[in-house]
């Protein structure tokens, strides 16, 4: 993939992000995504899991937005 491709990726799962839109976020996993966040133990496996805590945690945190910093 090149460079540019790899930036518009970015670019749309941020927005995915922002949106707070866990069907547009979930549209960039694979079907054996996991999820772990960060400080805790457990890991979500599948899409399904994944989508459930993806939600639970958006509706946690309503003002929660992501800026890109950089992209290697």
């Amino acid at each position: 993939m090149s460079a540019t491709a790899w930036k518009d990726l970015a670019t749309r799962y941020n927005a995915a992000w922002n949106a707070h839109d866990v069907a547009a976020i979930m549209a960039f996993h694979a079907d054996d995504t996991s999820y772990q966040r960060h400080g805790s133990p457990k890991v979500y496996k599948g899409r399904e899991a994944v989508a459930e805590q993806f939600g639970k945690d958006i509706s946690g945190l309503p003002g929660i937005k992501f800026e890109p910093v950089a992209l290697y």
